[in-house]
């Protein structure tokens, strides 16, 4: 058994001030972008600064601040980056509850009726083809002064 888990294992220790890329799932982190297709989601964001190491196998990294996502990461979820890291490539959702963190533009479609009524949502400095549908009450919650039935 020892000799099977040494052959697939990698050893991965980071000291503070690495920098690194930290893997996200696209099925469970719903709130990063909403597509039709999450196979085409980025996988990897960053990179961000390690901070501390926490215990033998999480790290704390430097988020950006409207980052809601908890700065601790487990080491499989981090990736070592090479070269210069002076500005960061991609930015973190701003939130992790599946609240959609982007500003809408503009209604392009309704369907539904009563509590099951669904918005088509075109949302700011996006492509229509990236419009997503959206449950009226949410909607109407997060953007309380844009639509009025």
């Amino acid at each position: 058994m020892k000799q099977v888990y040494d052959k697939n294992h990698v050893e991965r220790r980071f000291e503070p001030g690495d920098w690194v890329y930290v893997k996200l799932q696209p099925y469970q982190q719903l709130s990063i972008v909403n597509r039709k297709s999450q196979k085409l989601a980025a996988r990897f964001y960053g990179p961000f600064r390690v901070i501390e190491k926490i215990g033998e196998v999480a790290y704390k990294l430097e988020l950006p601040s409207s980052s809601k996502i908890h700065p601790v990461f487990y080491v499989s979820v981090l990736k070592k980056t090479l070269g210069n890291h002076a500005t960061l490539s991609s930015n973190l959702p701003e939130s992790v509850d599946g609240a959609v963190p982007k500003l809408s533009s503009a209604i392009l479609n309704v369907w539904g009726r009563g509590r099951k009524q669904e918005f088509l949502v075109q949302w700011q400095n996006m492509p229509v083809t990236e419009a997503t549908w959206v449950n009226r009450a949410s909607f109407l919650q997060d953007f309380p002064n844009f639509y009025s039935p």
